[in-house]
């Protein structure tokens, strides 16, 4: 083998070869952080709306998990909760929010989830 055929064979095992594996845990918080920022960008006005309306108690045990093609997510921490977050929404607070945000939100789904509060 030449020296030529030595260094693209010395190339490409540097290329296809094993990469080495990064087990600290600063990709991890650096991910976390970009996810909180976009959530951010994406759902801060409409979180800090929702906060004011929504009353303490149901604040507590509900939380706005995502916003996607119109509908707003929200996650409650049991099914009294969601009950009495559906029927507040039935009342008024789906109206005052679509009407705040009527571009942004037209419905509101809640969804029953153990890892909220």
């Amino acid at each position: 083998m030449d020296e030529r055929e030595r260094r693209k064979f010395e190339q490409l095992k540097a290329w296809r070869g094993p990469r080495p594996r990064d087990f600290s845990v600063a990709t991890t918080i650096a991910s976390i952080v970009k996810f909180e920022k976009k959530r951010n960008r994406d759902l801060g006005d409409v979180i800090t709306v929702w906060n004011a309306l929504c009353p303490a108690k149901l604040t507590s045990a509900c939380t706005v998990s995502s916003l996607a093609n119109g509908t707003l997510n929200v996650s409650a921490s049991s099914p009294g909760a969601g009950y009495e977050l559906s029927r507040l929404l039935r009342a008024s607070l789906e109206r005052e929010l679509t009407s705040r945000f009527p571009t942004r939100v037209r419905r509101i789904k809640v969804v029953i989830s153990e890892t909220c509060g």
